[in-house]
């Protein structure tokens, strides 16, 4: 059936009009359209293409880096690893430093509490940028390139990693991740002592222990360290330093005004107990020198006591070092 030219002008002016409305999507209509198709399971290639557009449109909207960073996982969830290096470097090549409130930029819920932003709203770019040198890290190293994936995990680590969102307690933290990249990436290049010695002196404060004892099985002599492992006492050290953490302070004020002075600080002296591990010397125990018997009103010299001799030192040391998941792994192989 022929189409009349009322109809046919009809259709073209709701073409128009849909193209219109498409094109005039502001940044936050772009970023719920995309959560929308999100929440709906609807993600795929073209749910990501309101990200795209927003990519293209609003180059210097403050929310860009963030959508990138979006593309970013979905991009290396589909293995598009072209536009993965692609989004990478325009995002470590952007020089914008805006600082922005997450919170306050576009709507975090979308028609019901189950259907939420779909991107994460970053305060500070580096933390966007090291998250962008990470996934070139990824890709690199997937692609066997490994000077390449060396060089953006340094640029990570070094140029844009920054303590406010790095450090994060040892069941989720960024920074382990580093530290067993470091580690996988030395491997390829042949470069195994570079590989240990970027693990060992995290042990006890990272998530490292996995990737270490894997090292030290297919490099190291097992046997030897389960050697050093039994006689602990010949690996720990005992040392005099600063034991407390949080020093005394006292006050003095002038006897007048009653305006502070000045402050003193006093720090607690007494015996430190290193473990002695790889080349590496890690806290262990350590306890105040002395205690003073002496009561209130009592007149005479005070009379001091070690509060533990050293024996009752390394003892402690021996039980801490014997608890720790490495000492476990290495002494059950």
């Amino acid at each position: 059936m022929a189409i009349n030219s009322k109809t046919r002008l009809l259709v073209v002016l709701i073409f128009q009009l849909l193209v219109i409305s498409s094109n005039s999507q502001s940044p936050c209509d772009l970023i719920k359209s995309y959560s929308l198709s999100v929440c709906n399971e609807k993600l795929s290639t073209e749910s990501l293409q309101y990200l795209e557009k927003f990519r293209k449109k609003y180059p210097n909207d403050s929310l860009v880096q963030d959508v990138n960073l979006t593309l970013l996982y979905r991009y290396s969830e589909l293995k598009d690893f072209e536009n993965v290096k692609k989004i990478s470097l325009e995002i470590i090549a952007d020089t914008g430093t805006l600082q922005k409130i997450g919170r306050q930029v576009c709507p975090w819920l979308y028609d019901s509490i189950d259907c939420r932003r779909a991107i994460t709203i970053f305060d500070d770019y580096r933390e966007i940028k090291f998250k962008a040198a990470l996934f070139l890290y990824d890709t690199y190293f997937l692609e066997s390139r490994f000077d390449s994936a060396l060089y953006y995990l340094k640029m990570a680590d070094i140029e844009f990693a920054i303590p406010k969102w790095r450090h994060y307690s040892r069941n989720n933290d960024l920074e382990s991740r580093v530290f067993n990249n470091y580690a996988k990436v030395y491997e390829k290049l042949n470069k195994v002592d570079d590989a240990i010695k970027v693990l060992v002196p995290h042990i006890l404060t990272a998530n490292v222990s996995d990737q270490l004892l894997y090292l030290l099985k297919k490099y190291r002599n097992i046997d030897s360290l389960k050697n050093e492992l039994s006689h602990l006492e010949d690996y720990i050290s005992i040392e005099y330093g600063i034991v407390s953490e949080n020093p005394r302070t006292i006050p003095e004020y002038d006897a007048i005004t009653g305006r502070l002075l000045r402050q003193t600080s006093i720090n607690e002296y007494g015996r430190i107990a290193f473990w002695n591990f790889a080349s590496n010397k890690f806290y262990a125990s350590s306890a105040n020198d002395y205690r003073s018997n002496k009561v209130r009103g009592e007149r005479k010299k005070r009379k001091l006591k070690p509060v533990q001799t050293d024996q009752q030192l390394i003892s402690n040391a021996k039980a801490y070092i014997t608890e720790q998941w490495i000492y476990k792994a290495i002494m059950n192989l």
